[in-house]
């Protein structure tokens, strides 16, 4: 339902001189968001075998987010200005790729069904935000453990995005 294939087209546009920056970013969002979802339909009543199954994968890509958000801490230290100014750009964008609806998706989905999908879609396109806010906990702690919102630049652009306060 949400714009997961966007990543791809939004990969293609990036600089060529950042592009392991921005596959990293790519990677430690779509690692903690993962796992954010999984642990949310682990919560719901399941029959066992999906249950164990969704647990299970769900300690996995734990461990993946873990990884990757250390991997971030590490990185925010050691990298220059412009890679900084750089990372927090694609870190905004991608949350943004990943909590909007896909549009073309849902359209298919709900092909016999067009009045039901326009529904579907005028809701997820107005709680899109809401969701970026909701689903970006994770990585939003891996930012804190940095000095990334100590930047009164950096801090603006994540409050005006909505994530901060």
């Amino acid at each position: 339902m949400y714009s997961h294939c966007g990543v791809g087209s939004y990969f293609r546009e990036k600089s060529l001189g950042f592009r392991c920056l921005t596959r990293f970013c790519i990677v430690f969002v779509s690692e903690a968001l993962i796992a954010c979802e999984l642990l949310k339909l682990s919560r719901d009543s399941l029959v066992d075998p999906v249950a164990h199954m969704f647990i299970d994968h769900l300690h996995d890509e734990g461990r993946h987010a873990v990884f990757f958000s250390e991997c971030f801490v590490q990185l925010w230290r050691k990298i220059s200005r412009c890679e900084r100014n750089y990372v927090v750009q694609v870190l905004l964008e991608v949350l943004a790729v990943f909590c909007r609806p896909d549009i073309s998706f849902l359209q298919t989905l709900f092909k016999g069904r067009p009045v039901i999908g326009n529904e579907v879609v005028v809701y997820l396109e107005s709680s899109w935000s809401a969701r970026m806010l909701e689903v970006s906990g994770p990585t939003l702690r891996a930012i804190e453990r940095t000095d990334l919102l100590d930047d009164e630049g950096y801090l603006l652009q994540f409050r005006k995005a909505g994530l901060v306060a």
